[in-house]
């Protein structure tokens, strides 16, 4: 958990990971990556995103997680246009899919 600024900085500290950074051949998230999964968090209510948890495993995706008791939200970025996300509520339902992602226009869709 942290402030959407300590976030951000740790979505740049993935980006500056070197090749095989875990060991197990490990990639650090492109620039694409980067710049997606920041227009998103930037495109958030504050309070919101900064309940967030993120993460970058070894294969270069950038990933932002919430908890509540047994729910649970996923929503993770390789920089190749797409969203991908994955919700469980508390009853154990869970819903998930890959959608095109524009950041451009997820942007100006939620700067207004």
């Amino acid at each position: 958990m942290g402030g959407l600024s300590v976030l951000l900085s740790r979505i740049d500290e993935f980006a500056k990971r070197a090749p095989d950074w875990d060991g197990d051949g490990g990639v650090a998230p492109n620039e694409d990556a980067v710049m997606d999964a920041k227009a998103f968090l930037n495109s958030l209510d504050s309070e919101f995103a900064s309940r967030a948890s993120t993460l970058s495993p070894g294969d270069g995706e950038v990933l932002f997680q919430w908890r509540r008791g047994a729910a649970f939200i996923e929503v993770g970025f390789y920089g190749d246009g797409t969203i991908s996300w994955y919700a469980r509520n508390a009853d154990g339902k869970s819903l998930h899919a890959d959608t095109p992602f524009d950041r451009t226009a997820w942007r100006s869709r939620f700067s207004d």
